[in-house]
């Protein structure tokens, strides 16, 4: 750290990033408008998953459709969604890939939001850089799938428990718990998947409420959430409920289809046989294509039946338990990089998403990874300035454990890739310094300022000032910067 009285200059480079960062992200704009728009209009690719959410969306809006319990196979907040839009415009799908293309240009805002929150604004800069250029968010963007609408929410989620947990006002944290469980609810409508890593995201906050002795304020804040979420789960619950012939259904039946998909050998194309209901279904889970998985499995109940899936489950690791562990492995290096995500893999942007994919490796995952080794010892030391970064990785570690338990392939991770940006955006800033520049405090309100200052580049960075402190002035703490360097 400079003396306080040492002059300062700012440098070329920071005068110039934020007009560069941002100019990134304004040219990858009109690249999304082509893309979504012209070379991969998601309504020239409709089939699979794509084709079940387009007849959602048309028959979850028409009142003379009576929804079964095959329609509780996929969550119903997609449909719904695109129901809505598809309606709005007259019977036509152009809302929706509308929607798609404006989902894709806010989730690298949010992602430099959410940086900005939690540290230095040449980090939140270099997160929308990585998130702009990050080719997964687009690509999405030109499929009637769920995950650009489920990346926003997210992020939006995550950004909403910042601003809650950093809030000194009374009404402001209130408020913004309450839209933590909306956006928590309304993500899980999508893709029930996010409660688990959220559930950690919310351990690793009460651990930091905890260690600053203000656990009262956590149960508070997790309280008005957890009534929010409760509020926005009922009425899924009591839908999915009802058409499961009254046994609890929480959003969708999925999850134990998914567990046996994950644990049952080198099965490849599984065919559920309901007799009872006249139902059939057929899923060849596409992680399993590229690996060469080839052997057939004929089930004699529904994809929606939840004990049976889990009782055939349960019977093949009883009776291969390495290979049930091996393979649980496997998920997770398929969550990561093990496999092209579908459906690019298939698709005509499948040489771009293969590249693309190498680069996320490069250029992505192993700086993010980097960092979160580089972090952990100051996590066990429990140093103040460094808990943004752990909070960041609780959501990428709660979805580890989601592609242990059931099965996983790149297109999973993609939401929570916002994450991985920041942390690499974090390796980025800071790779060539000894110690690592702490972040902005979680708990500002605690009266408590982190003992790290922040060095003087960063903080002319930040002002965009260059002179030096006045004598005996003390250099801010990340906790104590002035509002308008938030970002």
């Amino acid at each position: 750290m400079h003396d306080s009285q040492e002059p300062v200059t700012t440098s070329r480079f920071d005068a110039v990033w934020p007009k560069l960062a941002w100019l990134v992200y304004a040219l990858t704009i009109p690249v999304r408008a082509w893309y979504v728009f012209v070379w991969h209009d998601p309504q020239k690719f409709i089939y699979s998953d794509m084709a079940t959410y387009v007849s959602q969306a048309v028959l979850f809006t028409d009142p003379t459709y009576t929804q079964g319990i095959a329609d509780t196979i996929y969550p119903p907040g997609t449909g719904y969604l695109f129901g809505f839009l598809f309606r709005l415009g007259g019977d036509s799908l152009w809302p929706v890939v509308l929607s798609q293309f404006v989902g894709s240009c806010v989730i690298p805002i949010l992602v430099y939001a959410i940086a900005a929150r939690l540290f230095s604004r040449r980090t939140a800069l270099a997160a929308l850089v990585l998130a702009s250029l990050y080719f997964h968010f687009l690509a999405y963007a030109g499929f009637f799938l769920s995950e650009t609408v489920y990346t926003v929410l997210v992020l939006l989620a995550f950004w909403f428990i910042v601003m809650a947990v950093q809030a000194t006002d009374p009404l402001r944290q209130v408020l913004c718990s309450l839209l933590v469980g909306w956006t928590v609810g309304s993500a899980a409508a999508v893709k029930s998947g996010i409660l688990l890593p959220f559930f950690l995201l919310a351990l690793g906050i009460a651990s930091i409420f905890v260690i600053r002795r203000r656990i009262l304020a956590f149960v508070s804040l997790a309280a008005i959430a957890a009534g929010a979420l409760a509020l926005v789960l009922a009425p899924l619950a009591m839908r999915a409920t009802k058409l499961c012939d009254g046994q609890f259904c929480l959003v969708s039946t999925n999850a134990e289809m998914n567990f046996l998909m994950g644990h049952s050998g080198r099965s490849l194309r599984f065919v559920w046989n309901d007799a009872k209901r006249n139902y059939r279904f057929e899923f060849a889970h596409p992680a399993s294509v590229q690996k060469g998985y080839d052997e057939p499995r004929t089930l004699a109940f529904g994809p929606y039946d939840r004990k049976e899936n889990l009782a055939a489950a349960w019977a093949w690791i009883g009776d291969h338990p390495w290979e049930a562990f091996a393979q649980s492995v496997d998920h997770v290096y398929d969550y990561f990089t093990g496999t092209v995500p579908w459906p690019s893999s298939h698709g005509p942007e499948r040489v771009a998403m293969t590249f693309f994919e190498r680069l996320y490796a490069f250029f992505w995952l192993v700086p993010a990874a980097a960092m979160v080794l580089r972090l952990i010892p100051r996590w066990l030391r429990r140093e103040r300035g460094y808990a943004g970064d752990f909070l960041a990785v609780m959501p990428v570690a709660g979805m580890t454990v989601v592609s242990f338990l059931t099965i996983a392939e790149p297109r999973y991770r993609v939401p929570f890739d916002g994450f991985t940006c920041i942390l690499a955006a974090r390796f980025y800033t800071t790779w060539w310094s000894r110690d690592v520049e702490p972040g902005r405090s979680i708990l500002p309100a605690d009266g408590v300022t982190d003992p790290v200052p922040v060095a003087a580049e960063t903080r002319d960075a930040l002002t965009g000032t260059a002179e030096p402190a006045p004598a005996g002035e003390a250099t801010p703490a990340p906790g104590a910067v002035a509002p308008s360097d938030r970002g």
